[in-house]
């Protein structure tokens, strides 16, 4: 914001400078702008100038430097999806600090033979969280993990099939009546040996 200036010829508007820039001009009765166009943790300076109708600029404002504040880093996973998986990669193997990446997975159904998913995941050194909610008709259900390394599944926040080790694509199975309706289904995995393989299935038994 500014106070307003005076001209002979009349003030007809102003110029907004960001870093000896004309970042944008706003009419004469304006005497604030806001910057929605920077990046966090950033340093700008800022002046400003008048015009007026014949086209003559005021000297350049005093300047003033800010700082703007650096984006919030996202330490949880993201909400879990529905009728698909929200999925949070680790750069360590055991699901700690702020996610590297997040993405939606449609399914759990893997096979990492360079050791990552994504370039930004250190290879044979990265974990994963999968959280999504799914509908399920009353019943009994056989769920079947293929991983390698370690893998957990939970159903409504109850561990049914654990295997946290390393190891090669080995089949684990586990059996869960269930309820007419949505259910959570939460997914813990971890590579550090071999070739990645992450896989979940379910159908009723």
């Amino acid at each position: 914001s500014w106070t307003a200036s005076t001209d002979n010829a009349g003030v007809t508007g102003y110029q907004i400078l960001r870093n000896g820039s004309v970042l944008t001009a706003v009419p004469a009765g304006t005497l604030s702008y806001s910057d929605m166009s920077v990046s966090g943790n950033t340093s700008y300076t800022y002046a400003i100038r008048a015009f007026d109708a014949a086209g003559n600029f005021s000297p350049q404002s005093n300047s003033q430097t800010v700082t703007t504040p650096a984006p919030p880093v996202q330490t949880t996973c993201a909400t879990p999806a529905t009728g698909a998986f929200a999925a949070c990669y680790y750069n360590n193997r055991t699901l700690s600090g702020a996610p590297t990446l997040i993405r939606t997975d449609s399914q759990i159904n893997f096979d990492w033979t360079s050791g990552t998913p994504a370039t930004a995941l250190t290879p044979f050194n990265f974990s994963v969280r999968w959280q999504g909610y799914f509908d399920f008709q009353q019943g009994d259900y056989t769920f079947t993990a293929l991983t390698s390394d370690g893998m957990r599944v939970f159903i409504d926040g109850t561990l049914v099939i654990d295997s946290w080790q390393d190891q090669p694509a080995t089949v684990h199975t586990a059996l869960r009546t269930l309820s007419a309706g949505s259910h959570l289904v939460t997914v813990e995995y971890y590579l550090r040996t071999g070739t990645g393989a992450a896989h979940l299935t379910w159908q009723p038994t």
